[in-house]
């Protein structure tokens, strides 16, 4: 009798942590949209009225996926928000309480990886929702790429013939796989090193290599959706080739996980 007793409440206080974590997650992820709306705003319009008032050019929602995804507004504003609400998510997940709960070191890595790509989609979801909503309020049409009197053409001296939903697919494709695969890099220092401030410093090595040598980018630089690689049709081979690195990555991190050691082992700093 005593034992059922013991044992239903330690379930109750377990599933009460649970409720407590996941309650704190979502508020946490509450903050970001409003945090992303503001920004977004100020994104908006600082890069879309210099084309409006400069050129004359009529503004799309096409052009407004853009706008979100490219210049240094995404890889210096957007990628390290997004990395240090998942390190605050995944913060507990190296604790021996959370290691206790799984089979093997392997599956620990497996849960953190899992726990990390749904913020991030979340994340990239709450992103596009926010891009659409102010993007409307920006636009006078859904894709004027065809037409050249468009900021497409503007760009690349021609035009093309392509979607709304190409474009909405390729800047969610880009958003998730350029924060999965940093990410990724990012758990993998971080499991390795267990110092984040040394994964961190790295990420922000790889963000500002990214912006500034495009030719030789990793991640973000690479997945970039320009209308120059519109124009080149460049786009979905490079998913395919960051979507390969990020499972080479993670199968690198299973590895790595056999040979982890937890027991006195300060992953906070």
């Amino acid at each position: 009798m005593q034992r059922k007793i013991f044992i239903k409440n330690k379930k109750r206080k377990y599933y009460a942590g649970l409720f407590s974590e996941y309650k704190a997650n979502w508020l946490l992820l509450l903050v970001t949209f409003f945090i992303l709306l503001i920004i977004s705003m100020l994104n908006f319009s600082s890069v879309l009225n210099h084309y409006r008032i400069y050129y004359g050019l009529p503004i799309s929602l096409a052009d407004c996926c853009i706008m979100q995804r490219e210049f240094i507004f995404f890889p210096l504003f957007i990628v390290p928000l997004c990395l240090f609400i998942i390190q605050i998510i995944i913060k507990n997940d190296l604790e021996i309480p959370f290691i206790l709960r799984r089979f093997s070191r392997k599956s620990v890595w497996s849960a953190q990886i899992r726990k990390a790509f749904m913020c991030a989609f979340l994340f990239c979801v709450f992103y596009l929702l926010i891009t659409l909503l102010i993007g409307s309020l920006y636009s006078s049409e859904l894709i004027n790429w065809k037409n050249s009197n468009s900021i497409y053409c503007l760009k690349t001296e021609s035009i093309i013939d392509t979607t709304l939903y190409e474009v909405i697919i390729a800047f969610f494709s880009s958003c998730f796989l350029s924060i999965a695969g940093i990410t990724t890099v990012f758990l993998l220092l971080w499991w390795i090193i267990k110092k984040s401030v040394f994964a961190w410093l790295v990420i922000i090595i790889i963000s500002i290599w990214d912006l500034f040598f495009m030719e030789y980018s990793v991640f973000v630089g690479r997945l970039s959706i320009t209308y120059t690689n519109w124009s080149n049709r460049e786009i979905w081979g490079n998913f395919l080739w960051a979507s390969i690195l990020v499972v080479i990555m993670i199968l690198i991190g299973r590895f790595c996980s056999r040979y982890k050691e937890f027991i006195n082992e300060n992953h906070a700093e």
